[in-house]
């Protein structure tokens, strides 16, 4: 943490930052977590409070210089997001809902190509899902 940099958090009572807090003993040793917490501590802008909003919001008009906030992001496997019953193609295209059918087919390809290569994406477009999931 560079001096200067004035931080706005979440109260310590919060569980993400217990969870980050938690996170970093059980990679790092107790002195190497203290000293970063008391560096971070130094660099409070304000006291702890509020939620991410509140974080945002006291970026945004200067209060404070950064702000960590929760960010809800998880992984999907992709055979499970797959459709069986659909092509590579039509797999594709579902993902690109709201153009128009020929501007999914344009997009898909492009996607495809970029996964496979020209060579491959033309023989693959139109092949069951399955036999992508290698590729990609």
């Amino acid at each position: 943490m560079h001096s200067g940099n004035r931080i706005c958090v979440r109260s310590s009572s919060n569980v993400y930052n217990q969870s980050l807090v938690a996170s970093m003993l059980a990679a790092r040793s107790m002195g190497d977590v203290q000293q970063w917490t008391t560096g971070l501590v130094n660099n409070f802008a304000r006291k702890p409070a509020g939620g991410d909003t509140d974080q945002l919001r006291a970026v945004a008009t200067g209060q404070c210089d950064v702000a960590p906030e929760n960010r809800h992001i998880g992984m999907v496997f992709q055979d499970v997001a797959l459709f069986p019953h659909l092509t590579i193609a039509r797999n594709i295209a579902f993902g690109l809902q709201g153009w128009s059918r020929a501007e999914r087919h344009a997009r898909g390809h492009v996607i495809l190509t970029n996964c496979l290569g020209a060579s491959s994406s033309v023989s693959l477009w139109h092949a069951p899902w399955h036999q992508g999931l290698s590729y990609c």
